[in-house]
């Protein structure tokens, strides 16, 4: 723009802003927020409704203040924004960006949102939470029920400002909210890890192809397309009869992984019965963090002999150096019988 005339209204077709504060700041000790604030503010304000945005991406530190970031996204609305991405620290975003009737992908980073009355996002497919704070969980299911199309979904470490919730193992149907808990028909993939104790029921993810979850309540439903299930669990979290019920309700299962802190002490329960899935579509499971306790051992066990159409049972160890412990570990393994004439067992 500087150097010719004609490029200054042709930059600002460019259709991917991305503004990072840091960045933009970096080894520049004569500028400071102001001046990030006004060249986001001519790029943006400067557009008409004729050159629509198609990525807009906004990180801002803690010096930003509301009435900015609210321009800003009020503009990009405007413009018809697809994918709208923001990171802004321990301030409300505008929760009018859930009224964004073009965006088809929505990503909040360490945001929070105050009470908000209506979400309409029809075009919406994509949907990631990470450490994002809501009022109470009625606002964040009102967010996933508001995108009707909705198929990738993330939500990781969501708070909420309710002091009730977290003390105690509680779900969202625990708790004297509007309506039940209903599966988002579309979905096609979700990773859920909730920080504190409350959790949403995993029937909201049950029509899932593929599923990350750190937590599993009881009443699990039917998982009619799910072929990819990863569960992550601390010690203090694991429930096996949760677990193995939750196997039972996924007919087309194909690949499990079980990443699953636990010490000397826990028990296995013997559950008395199979998964269906172990005698229709298993064919792979992982064992992450293995260390050769005696129930990580005899759930093992309890794979190799039930998983009949098994082709791969791969163990990741916690002694990745210390080769006299693997090696001793492979062999207790090695050792177990296997229902699957096919199946190789994997040492990682």
């Amino acid at each position: 723009m500087v150097l010719s005339k004609r490029w200054k209204p042709l930059w600002l077709s460019v259709p991917i802003l991305d503004f990072h504060q840091d960045r933009y700041l970096q080894g520049k000790e004569s500028k400071s927020y102001s001046d990030f604030s006004n060249f986001v503010s001519a790029t943006i304000l400067s557009r008409g409704l004729h050159q629509p945005i198609k990525n807009f991406t906004l990180r801002t530190g803690d010096d930003c203040p509301s009435s900015d970031v609210k321009e800003w996204l009020k503009a990009a609305k405007k413009c018809q924004v697809e994918k709208l991405e923001i990171w802004y620290p321990d301030s409300p975003v505008p929760h009018y960006i859930f009224r964004c009737t073009t965006l088809v992908v929505l990503k909040l980073y360490e945001t929070y949102f105050e009470a908000f009355s209506s979400v309409h996002l029809p075009l919406l497919k994509t949907l990631y939470m990470h450490y994002v704070q809501f009022i109470n969980p009625q606002f964040l299911m009102n967010l996933l029920y508001g995108c009707p199309v909705l198929e990738d979904l993330e939500i990781l470490h969501v708070y909420f400002d309710d002091s009730d919730l977290g003390s105690n193992d509680t779900s969202f149907n625990d708790s004297p909210f509007e309506g039940q808990v209903k599966s988002l028909s579309n979905l096609v993939r979700a990773k859920v890890f909730f920080h504190l104790a409350f959790h949403i029921p995993v029937k909201a993810f049950s029509n899932a192809q593929f599923l990350h979850l750190n937590k599993c309540d009881a009443g699990i439903p039917v998982f009619p397309n799910l072929t990819y299930l990863e569960i992550s669990f601390k010690r203090h979290s694991l429930k096996w009869n949760l677990v193995l019920d939750m196997l039972n309700h996924c007919p087309k299962l194909q690949t499990v992984v079980f990443d699953i802190r636990l010490d000397d002490d826990e028990v296995w329960p013997d559950p008395g019965f199979i998964p269906k899935c172990f005698s229709t579509h298993l064919r792979k499971c992982f064992i992450k963090g293995y260390a050769g306790v005696d129930c990580q051992m005899r759930f093992a066990r309890y794979v190799l002999q039930n998983a009949t159409l098994l082709r791969s049972l791969i163990i990741c160890s916690r002694y990745s150096q210390n080769h006299q412990r693997k090696l001793e570990m492979i062999t207790e393994l090695a050792s177990y019988p296997r229902s699957s004439a096919v199946c190789e067992l994997l040492f990682k």
